[in-house]
């Protein structure tokens, strides 16, 4: 399933990773660029138990973004490209 998830905080970032891991091709969405690169150079922003081995197991299905726009763009050209973005 694709999801897209607005907000990187402690709701949206481990809801994105728990649904990535068990499969599902994940966007993560946020206005706040210092936490999108943060997480994109692999940190992670929030304290949260195990949350930093659960993105460190979804490569590739685990997308963070801050132009909520181009959460939509991945989406349609994965769907029409049969391709994933990987990080």
């Amino acid at each position: 399933m694709d999801v897209t998830i607005f907000g990187t905080g402690y709701v949206g970032l481990v809801t994105g990773a728990c649904l990535a891991d068990v499969g599902n091709q994940v966007v993560c969405v946020d206005i706040d660029q210092r936490k999108i690169d943060r997480l994109n150079q692999g940190e992670i922003p929030i304290f949260e138990p195990g949350l930093e081995d659960l993105v460190e197991r979804t490569p590739g299905s685990f997308i963070e973004e801050k132009d909520y726009s181009l959460a939509w763009h991945y989406r349609r050209i994965e769907r029409d490209l049969g391709e994933k973005r990987v990080r």
